[in-house]
């Protein structure tokens, strides 16, 4: 081991003469980065060697190189390249390589290895064109079914490389392998409009009429050698035939104009400027094959009509998209409700077609509630629609009289909806009616639709709050309130944390005001502590934070022996989470019961490194180093795997050192 930490040390030292040459790094700079180095370097030659290792000696080298690029330009140092002003970069790129022969199957580091070498540039003179293709087929070859590797080799080639045809080859392969994909179709949809609006935008500059859209020159110094893949040879090899047979077609085309063998309609086509390349038939093409292999996806759908509207001149695309979304989705509502507002987009609030667009928008709603079988998922996408209108012409001043519009049908909803309850009332539409329900009525309402829909947590979250504010200073009627909240609303949402906010904000008021002793506060606590157990592990959230909540009323309003006592209570009576511990922790300051603390937060989870790591931290900066060792021992004989082990000990070494 020594030996070889030796060799790479001494390929260092015509980058270090070189450095002190050049009056960059003193002696004792050089003698700090080298023991620095040496350090990294025996790290590196453990058995067991973590990402964290490479990649704390990437990040300290790349340091190096910063401050080195600093003090050049703060000393004016010109003249020719020389060995220093090349190595780190090289010895980075190295790191990056030694690092993946060991973790290969790391997404994460070889996405962090192609954006380092992306930052050096792409210059053919230096190597890193070449150096970067080889790297992103590398990448495509240990993750074949990973969609983003596939995106950013083509996003390299097309963007970087100016080869929107290796690209799109790149695309088309990755489907293969990914025919599910959303990502992959969406990017190729994206790469394809893209490669027109190139075109194009070519054309207009060199004022080119004619059919020449696809003879751009394309830099092939970077292109990514792939070579097939076994997940190839197994895809189904026919999925982008039809993309490839009308690009075929269309350099057909184009070579019989250059022979002037084209028909007069033909001709014509081209003096119409109807071109179907360059109004977008490939692009076309690629998105049935995209809805052919993702039939059902409207989000998918959407999220396409939205790639097709962020380039103006391809509004037929867009168009195309929604007209398949009404042939495929004709009786659902929410595909409905997303046609009637689509022309909205790109319209400003400052644009003199917002008025129209909006009245536009909601004729179409109105048609469609009298169509659809669905009718109250079509009034909740209706009221969801003028609810947020409301809102937003509401803060626009130059907009009250659009708000004032909105607020008139809302309150044509309110009457529609109180007509036929039982048909279009549901809890959501309650809740979008409820800021246009005045003040008198609002408790009533509210009383109504909780008797309705007595899960609704939101429901119940806006009663409460009514009921807590309305209430004066008669006993009875906070009695009233306190009955409501243990047997009515906390029994049907006891998974709302919401909920539980109003009735312990009420409580602590009432214990702040005189009305509630410490104890009432506490036995509410406690109920709930109880009440909360019984949820399942999704609740988890609520039952830490009020745990959290106990402990803090405790600390502020009696100091640090009831918070002791408080989170003593919780451990013995709750079930303690680890935020909760921390919370704790965070509260404590006396040494021997955060020991005390750590040692119940390592028991929440003992396969969790994070607690352990955290005790450690702790007694290490106590300088309680045999502690320290022995709670190690135990942290590493909890840990499941060996993956772990050395993750654990690479970064309990890091805090020692």
């Amino acid at each position: 081991m020594a030996e070889v930490v030796q060799y790479h040390l001494e390929q260092m030292v015509p980058e270090l003469e070189d450095l002190e040459r050049k009056g960059l790094f003193d002696k004792q700079d050089l003698r700090s980065l080298v023991k620095k180095r040496t350090k990294f370097e025996y790290a590196l030659k453990r058995r067991r060697v973590a990402i964290s290792d490479f990649l704390r000696y990437i990040e300290y080298e790349m340091n190096v190189n910063a401050l080195r690029k600093e003090r050049k330009k703060r000393l004016k140092i010109k003249g020719k390249t020389t060995v220093s002003d090349y190595s780190i970069d090289q010895r980075i790129i190295s790191l990056f390589e030694r690092a993946l022969i060991r973790h290969s199957q790391d997404k994460s580091l070889w996405l962090q290895f192609i954006a380092f070498v992306k930052s050096l540039g792409h210059s053919d003179s230096n190597g890193y064109s070449r150096l970067l293709s080889k790297i992103h087929a590398r990448a495509i070859t240990s993750h074949p079914y990973d969609p983003q590797m596939w995106i950013v080799a083509a996003d390299n080639q097309f963007r970087d490389n100016g080869n929107g045809g290796a690209a799109r080859r790149l695309m088309q392969r990755a489907l293969r392998v990914n025919p599910k994909s959303k990502e992959l179709w969406a990017e190729y949809f994206r790469l394809e409009l893209l490669l027109v609006e190139k075109i194009k935008s070519r054309r207009r500059v060199l004022g080119i009429d004619g059919h020449s859209e696809n003879n751009d020159e394309e830099d092939d110094s970077g292109f990514i050698n792939l070579p097939e893949l076994d997940e190839e040879k197994k895809a189904d090899a026919s999925l982008s035939d039809e993309i490839e047979e009308h690009i075929e077609a269309k350099a057909l085309s184009s070579e019989a104009q250059n022979r002037q063998e084209l028909t007069d309609e033909q001709r014509a086509a081209m003096a119409a400027k109807v071109n179907p390349y360059l109004q977008g038939a490939i692009a076309r093409i690629v998105y049935d094959q995209a809805i052919a292999a993702i039939p059902s996806d409207l989000e998918f759908r959407k999220e396409l009509a939205a790639i097709a509207g962020q380039f103006p001149e391809m509004e037929q695309q867009r168009d195309y998209v929604l007209q398949t979304i009404s042939r495929d989705f004709a009786s659902d509502p929410t595909a409905i409700a997303y046609l009637c507002t689509a022309h909205l987009s790109g319209i400003s609030l400052e644009s003199p077609d917002l008025v129209d667009a909006l009245r536009t928008a909601v004729a179409k709603f109105q048609a469609a509630i009298a169509d659809v079988a669905d009718v109250p998922k079509m009034w909740v996408l209706y009221t969801r629609f003028l609810n947020h209108w409301h809102e937003v012409c509401a803060d626009v001043s130059d907009l009250s009289g659009l708000a004032s519009y909105f607020s008139v049908l809302l309150k044509r909803v309110y009457s529609a909806v109180c007509e036929d309850k039982d048909k279009r009332l549901n809890s959501e539409i309650a809740l979008l009616l409820l800021n246009n329900i005045d003040d008198g009525s609002k408790l009533g309402w509210l009383e109504d639709t909780t008797a309705r829909f007595p899960t609704s947590h939101e429901l119940w979250v806006h009663r409460m709050d009514v009921l807590t504010k309305k209430s004066d200073d008669v006993e009875q009627n906070k009695k009233s309130i306190e009955r409501i909240f243990e047997t009515q609303a906390l029994v049907a949402c006891a998974d709302s944390q919401d909920l539980w906010i109003v009735w312990l904000d009420w409580i602590e008021q009432r214990n702040k005001d005189g009305a509630a002793s410490d104890m009432d506060v506490q036995k509410k606590y406690l109920s709930a502590f109880v009440q909360t157990a019984k949820l399942t592990s999704e609740s988890s959230g609520l039952k830490e934070n009020l745990q959290i909540r106990f402990v803090d009323w405790a600390q502020r309003t009696k100091g640090l022996e009831a918070m002791r006592t408080a989170y003593n209570t919780v451990t013995r009576q709750a079930f303690p989470t680890l935020g909760f511990y921390k919370r704790c922790m965070e509260l404590e300051s006396d040494a021997k019961h955060l020991v005390m603390l750590h040692e119940f937060a390592c028991r929440v989870n003992e396969s969790d490194m994070e607690p352990w790591l955290a005790y450690l931290e702790f007694l290490v900066k106590q300088r309680r180093l045999e502690d320290a060792a022995s709670v190690f021992w135990r942290a590493s004989k909890a840990l499941a795997s060996d993956e772990d082990r050395t993750i654990f000990d690479s970064k309990y070494q890091a805090l020692l050192y």
